[in-house]
């Protein structure tokens, strides 16, 4: 997975971790006087904070990031800098070598996965023959990772008043299922919602036909695994880069 090209304010990639590591609490521990370092446990959540900057006013932090964790640093909720991997030093205040106080950081823990298990609660709408598509219900599961901070920040996180995970991870889940949707109906309208056809053309979905959608949404899907809810066949979960033989989802 390549990592666009952001821009990034320090890049002193020499600092340790000399302090707690914070994530959901928040807890700050000054040391070395006026400094706090800062660092994100990725077991916490794939997105935390915000981290408010008013309340740190003439302190310096010390943030350290681990390979695939990014901080967002925001303002008004636009995004103003993407720190990746390495140690980068913050001094908070109001001149012009330093972040504004106005200032947040949102963290993304783009090391961990996001897995979303479908039963028999979800559902698509299929193409058919009909004026309307047809509803049916699905089961299956799918894998994601955050592949593109910025673009991850301006589909789910810029218009939010609170970094609220459960409500992002609701509308990701919503968002595969659409794509889904939309792959499918390239394909061709089918006879019915619930015809073979559509079974095997859902059994055949593999992660690379959802990508070029979610990647436009900052996102990866990485294993994908779809069926009627009603269907019992065996594990057909495709990881990306998988081929699946004879497959031709698109007619």
């Amino acid at each position: 997975m390549v990592w666009e090209e952001h821009l990034i304010m320090a890049h002193d990639r020499n600092l340790t971790t000399q302090g707690i590591h914070q994530s959901r609490r928040w807890e700050s521990q000054p040391q070395d006087g006026n400094h706090i370092y800062w660092s994100v446990d990725s077991r916490h959540g794939v997105v935390q904070g915000p981290l408010d900057f008013r309340f740190l006013q003439g302190r310096k932090i010390l943030l350290q990031l681990t390979s695939r964790q990014v901080a967002l640093l925001t303002r008004n909720g636009e995004l103003i800098a993407v720190f990746l991997e390495g140690g980068h030093p913050l001094s908070i205040g109001n001149q012009p070598d330093q972040v504004s106080p106005d200032c947040e950081l949102i963290f993304l823990a783009a090391d961990r996965s996001l897995d979303f298990t479908w039963r028999t609660d979800a559902s698509l709408w299929i193409p058919t023959g009909k004026e309307s598509p047809e509803r049916i219900k699905i089961r299956g599961r799918c894998a994601c990772q955050v592949s593109g901070p910025a673009q991850f920040f301006a589909a789910f996180l810029r218009h939010s008043s609170n970094v609220d995970e459960p409500f992002t991870l609701r509308v990701i889940d919503a968002l595969i299922r659409s794509s889904i949707e939309q792959t499918v109906a390239k394909a061709r309208r089918f006879p019915g919602a619930e015809s073979a056809e559509v079974d095997v053309c859902l059994a055949r979905l593999n992660p690379d036909d959802l990508n070029p959608i979610l990647n436009e949404l900052g996102l990866e899907c990485t294993a994908l695994e779809v069926h009627f809810a009603t269907a019992e066949p065996e594990s057909s979960l495709h990881t990306a880069g998988q081929l699946v033989a004879d497959r031709d989802i698109r007619g």
